[in-house]
């Protein structure tokens, strides 16, 4: 998974302001979807069938205050976090309820709409997760990500979640509950790691419903009490360099040329020259050999 630096900017002009404009609808209205072109910079072509319905936005019914940054939770199970609301498209509804289903959503789209969703989603969010509202509007909530962060997002992942899946108050059960103190060894994560074969591919995802390469590592680790930063790239700078030919058991093994910068895949070593790992859209979370890979990058053993 690559990240979008552009959200990194927005999240530092928020933090630089101090003060945000919060939106709301006093109408009730639900979240609405706006037709665009996509985002600069989008790798992926938008599949007809992926296109984003066009929607007005209701023209009256709206309040405007100014607040500072507020402290919010992910009240549900799984909510997943958008480049913009008006990137929706009517196959998504299923990832906009109160209680998302997060497994329908998928099997409902085709390959060429769950390869569009790099243009459109950012990553997701678990119920328990501590955000900061940056602003509301239309049924939708800005917020930051405090613990996915990386070099795009230094103060965390920016993006947009329906206001009915965060709440004020801080849930009694958290997903993924940071453990504080050492965590456990190579074995420990690959073997944490393990129980995600077979889980489909889904760019963003966090869950066993659906996981994207870096996501699948970002979990791993944070359940053995390490946030590691989000994207594959920015995870390629943390622990310690380990040569190939003393490659353990659940060190991070990365793909990519150049800098860290080119780095474009990750995955955990799990031993005898094979690699765990979530290849790409289509796919599901497996075991690869490392001779597979033409463009093999270096690992990483985190402490």
């Amino acid at each position: 998974m690559s990240l979008r630096a552009v959200g990194g900017v927005l999240a530092l002009v928020v933090a630089a302001c101090g003060a945000t404009e919060i939106v709301t609808n006093t109408a009730g209205a639900a979240p609405v979807a706006k037709r665009v072109a996509g985002r600069p910079g989008a790798q992926s072509t938008v599949h007809a069938a992926a296109r984003p319905y066009a929607a007005a936005a209701p023209a009256q019914g709206r309040t405007r205050m100014t607040v500072r940054p507020a402290t919010v939770w992910v009240g549900a199970d799984i909510a997943t976090v958008w480049v913009k609301p008006r990137l929706v498209r009517p196959v998504d509804s299923q990832a906009l309820r109160a209680h998302p289903r997060i497994a329908r959503w998928i099997n409902r789209q085709t390959l060429g709409q769950r390869e569009d969703l790099d243009s459109r989603v950012m990553t997701q969010a678990l119920r328990g997760e501590q955000l900061v509202l940056l602003k509301r509007r239309d049924g939708w909530s800005k917020v930051r990500i405090p613990d996915q962060f990386g070099s795009g997002f230094p103060s965390g992942i920016v993006g947009w979640i329906p206001t009915p899946q965060l709440t004020s108050a801080q849930p009694r059960r958290h997903v993924l509950p940071l453990i504080r103190g050492r965590h456990g060894s190579g074995t420990t994560a690959l073997r944490l790691a393990r129980h995600y074969l077979g889980v489909r591919y889904l760019w963003g995802g966090m869950t066993s419903a659906g996981i994207d390469c870096s996501g699948l590592t970002y979990r791993v680790y944070r359940q053995l009490g390490v946030v590691l930063p989000r994207d594959a790239a920015d995870q390629s700078r943390v622990g310690r360099h380990v040569s190939r030919a003393a490659l353990r058991r659940g060190d991070l093994v990365f793909f990519g040329s150049g800098s860290w910068r080119g780095v474009h895949h990750v995955g955990i070593y799990a031993g005898h020259g094979r690699l765990l790992h979530a290849p790409h859209t289509g796919t599901v979370v497996q075991v690869t050999p490392l001779r597979a890979f033409h463009d093999y990058w270096g690992a990483r053993r985190i402490r």
